[in-house]
């Protein structure tokens, strides 16, 4: 099937092809339409910065865990 939405016609194709599709609105009801290829959005890995050791993602685990080594000191010192 076509998908509903051309986006290479003219002007003129387009005023056409509204008109028609207005005109057998009450026939598409029922009707089913698939989208194009390029509308679906295509699936992207994401990478989860806290378990990357390399780059930046390690220095702020580093300065992440020297922070909380220093948190854990002071409250050890002040009781």
């Amino acid at each position: 099937m076509r998908s509903l939405v051309n986006l290479k016609g003219t002007r003129r194709q387009a005023f056409v092809r509204g008109l028609m599709r207005g005109l057998a609105s009450p026939a598409m009801i029922f009707s089913t339409f698939n989208l194009p290829e390029e509308a679906i959005p295509k699936e992207q890995k994401v990478d989860n910065p806290a378990a990357r050791t390399d780059g930046m993602g390690g220095d702020w685990i580093r300065v992440g865990r020297q922070l909380k080594d220093a948190i854990k000191a002071e409250a050890s010192t002040h009781g």
